[in-house]
C-alpha cells in the first residue's frame, strides 16, 4: 500500500528521568522514542498515511517499541529485527525541563542501520531522515543510499540533522554527513545552533547566520529553530520569523520533532512541489510547526507527549481555544 511519509532511522527506548524514587535518587521511565519515530507517529495522529523504516532488537523493548508504533498506526512493514540489544538513550532534565542525552549505541540495533531501498510499485510521496543514524560510518552510507534512491524514485526528500555530538567520531565527520544530507533534501529544518555548527562559527545574529547557510545549500525551504523564540523560515528569496505559543513547559523531549511533523502536516495538505511553495506557505507551516512543538511540551517524553490537532489549532488559533 502507498504511504504518504517514510521515516528512516532510529527508533529506541528513552530512559526519561521523572523526578526522584523512593531512596531519593533520579527515576528513569522507559519511553519509547527516536526522532524520525516520533515525527512519523505525530503525523499518523494527525491523519496521515505513513511507514516507518529501521531496526530494533528481538528483545523485550524491541517489541514495546514495534507494538508502540503499530498501535499508532504506522506501518512496520519495513522495521527489520537483529539480534543486537535495542538501542537506548538516557534523558537527563534540569530545573527547567531541558534535557541531555547519552546513548548506548554500539553494537545496539541503531547502529550500521541497513539501507531502505524505495518499492517502486508504490513510491511514498515524501522520504525523511536524520543525522542521528549517520553517526557510524555503515548507517552513514546507509541513511545517504536511501534518501537517494528515493529521491531518485520520485520522493520529495526531507532531513532533520538533529545534532548528537557524542554520537560522532568527530565534529568534522558530522559536519560532512549533515552538509550531504542537506545537499539531498528538499525540506530542512535545522536548530540555530546546528547552522552555527555547519558554518563553523560561534553562536551570532540567527537570521544572518542561517542565511548564510541558506546561500550555500539554496533549499526550496528551510527552516530555523530557535527553542523558545520560535523558528525562522526561507523561501522563494524571502525570509521571516515566527514566534513561539507561551506555554507551560514539562519537558521539551521531543519538540523539534513536533515541528517537523508540523511543518510537514501543513505541506502535504498544500499538494505542491517543494519548489512551487510560496512564502505565505511557508509562514503557513511554520507557524503551525512552532504550535506543534510547543504543544508537545506539556507532557513528558517523545511518542508519548505528541499532542492532538485540536490541541496544535488551539495555539495556531488562540480565539478557538
Amino acid at each position: 500500500m502507498k504511504v504518504e511519509v517514510l521515516s528512516y532511522g532510529e527508533l529506541l527506548i528513552d530512559f526519561s528521568q521523572h523526578g526522584k524514587g523512593p531512596l531519593g535518587y533520579p527515576a528513569y521511565e522507559a519511553l519509547p522514542g527516536g526522532g524520525v519515530a516520533n515525527m512519523v507517529v505525530a503525523l499518523a495522529k494527525w491523519g496521515h498515511s505513513v511507514a516507518f523504516g529501521g531496526r530494533v532488537g528481538e528483545d523485550a523493548l524491541g517489541a514495546l517499541l514495534r507494538k508502540t508504533l503499530a498501535d499508532c498506526r504506522v506501518d512496520v512493514s519495513q522495521l527489520t529485527s537483529s539480534s543486537r540489544p535495542t538501542t537506548m538513550a538516557i534523558v537527563s532534565l534540569d530545573a527547567h525541563g531541558d534535557r541531555s542525552f547519552d546513548f548506548l549505541w554500539k553494537g545496539t540495533s541503531c547502529e550500521g542501520i541497513p539501507m531502505l531501498a524505495p518499492d517502486l510499485k508504490a513510491v511514498p510521496r515524501l522520504f525523511h531522515f536524520s543525522s542521528v543514524s549517520m553517526s557510524d560510518p555503515e548507517g552513514r552510507k546507509n541513511n545517504l543510499a536511501s534518501a537517494l534512491a528515493h529521491k531518485n524514485a520520485g520522493s520529495i526528500v526531507s532531513f532533520d540533522p538533529n545534532l548528537r555530538t557524542n554520537l560522532w567520531s568527530s565534529l568534522d565527520t558530522a559536519r560532512e554527513a549533515m552538509r550531504e544530507g542537506l545537499e539531498l533534501s528538499d525540506i530542512v529544518k535545522i536548530s540555530e545552533e546546528e547552522v552555527a555548527f555547519l558554518l563553523e562559527e560561534p553562536l551570532g545574529d540567527p537570521m544572518e547566520q542561517a542565511q548564510r547557510l541558506w546561500n550555500r545549500h539554496p533549499l526550496p525551504v528551510l527552516f530555523v529553530t530557535l527553542g523558545a523564540k520560535g523558528c525562522l523560515w526561507f523561501c522563494q528569496g524571502q525570509r521571516g520569523s515566527q514566534a513561539t505559543p507561551k506555554v507551560a513547559v514539562v519537558d521539551t523531549t521531543g519538540a523539534g520533532d513536533c515541528f517537523m511533523a508540523g511543518i510537514l502536516h501543513v505541506f502535504l495538505g498544500l499538494n505542491k512541489a517543494p519548489s512551487a511553495l510560496t512564502a505565505a506557505d511557508a509562514a503557513g507551516m511554520a507557524a503551525f510547526g512552532v504550535a506543534s512543538g510547543s504543544s508537545s511540551t506539556l507532557n513528558r517524553g517523545g511518542i508519548p507527549s505528541i499532542p492532538t490537532l485540536d490541541t496544535v489549532n488551539s495555539l495556531v488559533f488562540p480565539s478557538a481555544g
